[in-house]
């Protein structure tokens, strides 16, 4: 029984020990305060402690004032381009922090508190390479979430700018001419859902009518797109915004203009054209900005498993070898509606043998540009 006592305090000392392990320090020798009348440029002494449990202790020795020793434990830490690092206690502004500068040689803190009193304490090195490889491992660190870094959760700075499917910004997509509903995910830079941050939320906004997002989740917002039947392609800006912060991230949508739109095919089966015994397909189509331009509708078969019908003789041919019943048309006007196309399909050209499941689909082509219908299934026997 008395090993054990032994081992558990040992162990509980060891806990302690390690709790309190130095991740990284950083000396300096010079020491101004601000706003206690410390003339700046004092000598002084200091240095800038963080422990491995995300303790932090700003410490120094100035001439005028003696000691002083604020500490805090980290709650959200962020960069720029001219700051190497900012470490905060909270993600509200009024709060203290500890400002490390990009050129190896600056620390400031600061108590913001209490604003009417704050007190801003900063330390400076005449050798700029005395800590600069402590900060490149830093910088590291924080990059890749390591060490300290890696317990973080829901720290405001830490998590901006959010990420739209992994991006941060310059994120582009195409929308279908036709228009669609496509669901984009939203993270933090580490992968987590809003509302598992301090922003608990975020808005989404579209500065485009026809590009629609007004639903969303912690997880991801729904953009719905209008069918574009402008003759141009259009662009929009997607902006998302986390709650209590403007840091924005942007998507930009470009949609070109739709050329085609299938509305209905039906279907008369056993009818003759001459001789032939065959199917006779009806389509409604429309058209838009082509007036002048040839193009094609074009019913591709099947067999329902997906299969393509291959045609054996060359008289009803797809580039690809799919049995495919052919129309050509040349738009009128610059809208033009089509109530009923007329394709005949002769059942003889189907090349089957026996009786099978089949569908096919009909396909407006035009001005480089296609729509398609559903698929439309038949039986053959």
């Amino acid at each position: 029984m008395k090993r054990i006592t032994v081992s558990i305090l040992a162990m509980l000392v060891m806990a302690v020990v390690y709790s309190q392990s130095i991740a990284y320090t950083f000396y300096y020798d010079e020491v101004w305060i601000d706003g206690r009348g410390e003339p700046d440029g004092k000598p002084g002494v200091g240095k800038v402690v963080i422990y491995d449990n995300l303790d932090v202790v700003f410490e120094g020795r100035s001439t005028a004032f003696g000691n002083f020793k604020p500490s805090f434990k980290i709650q959200s830490a962020s960069t720029s381009l001219d700051i190497f690092l900012t470490i905060k206690s909270s993600s509200d502004e009024n709060c203290e922090q500890i400002i490390l500068g990009s050129n190896g040689v600056m620390a400031i803190y600061s108590d913001k508190r209490n604003p009417n009193n704050e007190i801003t304490y900063s330390l400076s090195s005449n050798d700029t390479e005395r800590n600069s490889l402590t900060m490149e491992s830093m910088m590291s660190a924080f990059k890749n979430r390591k060490g300290i870094f890696s317990t973080f959760r829901s720290e405001a700075d830490l998590e901006l700018p959010l990420k739209i499917e992994g991006y941060s910004s310059n994120y582009r997509v195409t929308s279908r001419a036709g228009g669609d509903e496509i669901a984009y995910s939203v993270r933090t830079k580490t992968g987590k859902m809003i509302d598992e941050t301090a922003f608990e939320d975020f808005d989404v906004s579209s500065d485009a009518y026809w590009a629609d997002v007004s639903f969303h989740t912690a997880a991801a917002f729904l953009l719905k797109t209008e069918p574009n039947t402008t003759g141009s392609t259009r662009t929009a800006t997607i902006t998302v915004t986390p709650h209590k912060s403007d840091i924005k991230t942007y998507m930009t949508v470009t949609q070109p203009s739709m050329v085609a739109k299938v509305n209905r095919v039906w279907v008369e089966h056993n009818k003759f054209k001459g001789l032939m015994k065959g199917m006779k397909i009806h389509v409604e189509f429309e058209t838009f900005n082509v007036r002048g331009i040839q193009g094609n509708c074009n019913a591709y078969f099947s067999f329902s498993n997906g299969n393509k019908l291959l045609d054996y003789n060359g008289n009803y041919r797809a580039v690809d070898g799919q049995v495919c019943c052919p129309g050509y048309f040349t738009s009128g006007y610059d809208n033009t509606i089509y109530t009923d196309f007329e394709l005949f399909m002769p059942y003889s050209e189907l090349h089957i043998s026996g009786s099978a499941d089949c569908y096919f689909i009909v396909e407006v082509q035009v001005a480089g540009q296609s729509a398609a219908s559903e698929k439309i299934s038949f039986s053959f026997y």
